[in-house]
């Protein structure tokens, strides 16, 4: 028959197409379990062929057999179809499996979750909560639940879905949509959460083995991704509510149906057993608090007082599975629904029941891990990788995003989560150690790795932010000298652990924040990631820590064994572990064999002088042979302060407006610094002819012996403070914790 413009029979869109076709391919894919079988065979291929053609890398480790020192070590490809290779392999097939990290924690949690479904608890608090939403946020709850419900696994498309319609319909709304807003919250919110639920522990086991392949005594926690998982929650929701209130509701039409949708309330015994739980929650939340929140309770480190090292952090799992024990049990007293021990043990029997799927998809996984990690080939990848990524310079958040798209890729054809991370983990996760991603470290789990600090003082963290330093500004400088402010009267001395690429600015910067401190103030950082063999961190901050605990005033950088003044250091190599240099000044002090052998002292008051402000609209411009003005005009235009790196001794030059750019530019209320591309020795801008005017006729200001990087912060603060311009000449020629020693004319 002739086709319409509106005739079902019209050529698909090429969005549509591309749906088709995805899930023609998603269809077309084996079982998860069959998957893993499938790339277990490839990995003995590729390791016979990586194997036979001698395959290796080399990459630098610490040999603990000869005193820590620094080895390169050779790591070749192991064919796996040699008669050693399948002797070990079929001897290790139970072990393997046994062993699998996530096989124990999933088991252990969902005891507990088990009991919570079970009895009817879950269910309940999702239909209070759904219920008791105004028509406002009806979409914005829908979806929110759905998010919450995968603490408890799969319970959100049992009860939250079908829930969401019914919502929707009693309010008169189209019930498709509150479906696609519940789904959506359920599927797309998979893993956000404000809670550690069941697939946390079985992530975090899953990258606690890629990573020791790595370091072996590497842990990542299931609490690991909880910062990500919080904010993702709220993302989610705002999300979901405006796709569903601005585009799907709208694209089906108003609802013209029945609004007989009525949801349906609780019982009288749900409502007691919900009494029943919170109660019993309570209880056990307090006494948990009672246990962790002393510096010397029962679960703290028993050793440092240490929270995130403490056996509550490392039994997390056994503590939410009591908590969702617990509170099942109560409830199921309370509605009826438990009337014995033999009830509550037949609801964990069902639960375990209903894993049968996921114990054949862990064995088949624990076999893949286990060839791979073998084989070699997961370093192999995992070095090859990153030294690829860091030769052309992809690194940080360009990296992070890419992998989001990988994974957003991956997750069109494999839908099941634990399948996904089992394949990627191994790959990935040391891959991304070794370029010195690992989000989940904290503070605290710093110190884990250095037990000996304890033994030099009692240190407690703060953790302000977890940053790649490239990404560290004025605001968390600020953020920083208020943090140090706020706990100065607490603590006897501190410790600020900071990338390295902008360590330098940042202990500038605190120099002029936090003026004269009697306490020490000290930054420290590593070139290499503490989870690494051949690590610069752990020497690095056990002396930070040792410079914190002796009589060290102001703020200083502690690396490779030198005290650093915080306004004379500079980041002067990129890779080697000697990578700050203290310019025009020497150490104030050096570490051997654990002793601090001091030169100087910084001068200080009974008080340090905290500011809170810093004028940021300052600019940096390092001349080229050939330049003209438009650079620096560009730079006035948009900035109250401008520093200029010159050649050599200082001076601008003759040709390309310079002089006149600069001089407009001070008529103008700007401010102009004129300082050297040469690190040592310092700018001398009267030597030259090409300098001479700049300071006698135009007064621009002259850096000398100073850094770039105090420069840079110093303008900031003055800035911060004044703009009058005798003032902000006094102030820039007024040496603050010895940034400037040449005398002024």
């Amino acid at each position: 028959m002739a086709k319409t413009a509106n005739s079902p029979l019209e050529k698909k869109g090429a969005i549509v197409r591309a749906m088709d076709a995805v899930e023609r391919v998603g269809n077309a894919l084996p079982n998860p379990a069959t998957i893993f079988l499938i790339l277990t065979v490839a990995v003995i291929i590729i390791s016979a062929i990586c194997g036979s053609l001698g395959v290796s890398v080399t990459y630098e480790t610490i040999d603990t057999a000869n005193g820590n020192a620094i080895v390169e070590k050779t790591v070749k490809a192991v064919n796996l179809l040699t008669p050693d290779s399948i002797r070990h392999l079929v001897t290790t097939v139970v072990s393997s499996f046994t062993g699998f990290f996530a096989l124990g924690t999933v088991f252990t949690i969902m005891i507990g979750v088990g009991v919570a479904d079970g009895s009817g608890m879950i269910s309940a608090m999702l239909r209070r909560a759904a219920n008791s939403a105004p028509k406002t946020l009806v979409t914005a709850m829908v979806v929110f639940l759905g998010i919450m419900s995968n603490i408890a696994s799969s319970t959100g498309y049992v009860v939250l879905v079908p829930l969401g319609a019914i919502l929707f319909m009693a309010f008169g709304r189209h019930p498709i949509a509150g479906l696609a807003a519940a789904f959506a919250g359920v599927s797309g919110g998979w893993s956000a959460n404000l809670l550690i639920g069941t697939n946390d522990p079985m992530f975090a086991g899953m990258s606690t083995q890629a990573a020791q392949t790595l370091n072996p005594n590497y842990m990542v926690t299931p609490v690991c991704n909880w910062y990500f998982m919080f904010i993702s929650t709220f993302l989610v929701t705002a999300i979901g509510t405006f796709v569903t209130d601005k585009l799907v509701e709208p694209h089906l039409g108003k609802y013209e149906g029945a609004v007989d949708g009525t949801t349906e309330d609780l019982t009288p015994a749900e409502k007691k057993g919900l009494r029943f739980a919170g109660i019993a929650s309570l209880i056990y939340v307090v006494l948990i608090v009672i246990a962790v929140a002393p510096q010397n309770g029962l679960l703290r480190n028993p050793e440092t007082g240490g929270f995130l090292s403490s056996p509550f952090m490392s039994g997390i799992i056994f503590f939410i599975m009591l908590l969702f024990l617990i509170s099942g049990i109560a409830y199921g007293i309370g509605a009826g629904t438990i009337k014995n021990d033999e009830d509550v043990i037949q609801l964990m029997n069902k639960c375990i029941s209903g894993l049968a799927s996921f114990m054949v998809l862990i064995f088949f996984a624990a076999q893949f891990t286990t060839c791979f990690n073998y084989s070699n080939l997961g370093t192999i990848i995992s070095v090859s990788g990153a030294n690829f990524l860091k030769g052309i310079g992809f690194v940080g958040l360009p990296l992070i995003i890419c992998f989001i798209i990988l994974t957003a890729f991956i997750n069109i054809f494999i839908a099941v989560d634990s399948a996904k991370w089992a394949i990627m983990a191994p790959i990935f996760v040391p891959m991304f150690m070794r370029l010195g991603l690992s989000p989940e470290l904290t503070s605290e789990q710093l110190l884990r790795y250095i037990p000996d600090i304890s033994g030099i003082c009692q240190v407690e963290c703060t953790q302000l932010f977890n940053l790649d330093s490239t990404n560290i500004g004025p605001g968390h400088w600020l953020q920083m000298a208020r943090c140090l402010r706020e706990h100065y009267g607490r603590y006897d001395g501190f410790v600020l652990t900071h990338g390295t690429d902008t360590m330098a600015y940042t202990a500038a910067a605190l120099s002029y924040l936090v003026q004269g401190s009697p306490k020490p103030i000290v930054l420290t950082g590593a070139q290499r990631p503490i989870g690494f063999d051949s690590t610069d961190s752990k020497t690095n901050l056990m002396d930070a820590v040792r410079c914190a605990s002796e009589d060290l005033p102001g703020v200083s950088i502690v690396f490779d064994g030198k005290v650093i003044p915080g306004t004379r250091a500079k980041k002067t190599r990129s890779k080697s572990f000697q990578a700050f240099s203290s310019i025009n000044h020497p150490y104030l002090g050096i570490l051997r064999d654990g002793v601090l052998l001091r030169y100087i002292r910084q001068d200080c008051g009974a008080y340090p002088i905290f500011y809170d402000a810093l004028n940021t609209r300052v600019a940096l411009l390092k001349l080229l042979p050939g330049m003209d003005r438009g650079a620096a005009d560009f730079l006035l235009e948009r900035n109250d302060g401008l520093v200029i790196e010159s050649f050599g001794v200082g001076g601008l030059p003759e040709s390309g407006g310079f002089y006149h750019c600069v001089d407009e530019a001070l008529a103008a209320g700007k401010t102009v610094v004129i300082t050297t591309q040469v690190e040592n020795e310092g700018s001398d801008v009267g030597v030259y002819h090409v300098g001479h005017a700049l300071k006698n006729k135009l007064g621009v200001l002259e850096a000398y012996d100073m850094t770039t990087e105090a420069v840079a912060a110093k303008l900031m603060w003055i800035l911060g403070q004044t703009r009058e311009r005798n003032e902000v000449e006094r102030l820039f020629y007024t040496p603050v914790a010895k940034d400037i020693l040449w005398p002024v004319e």
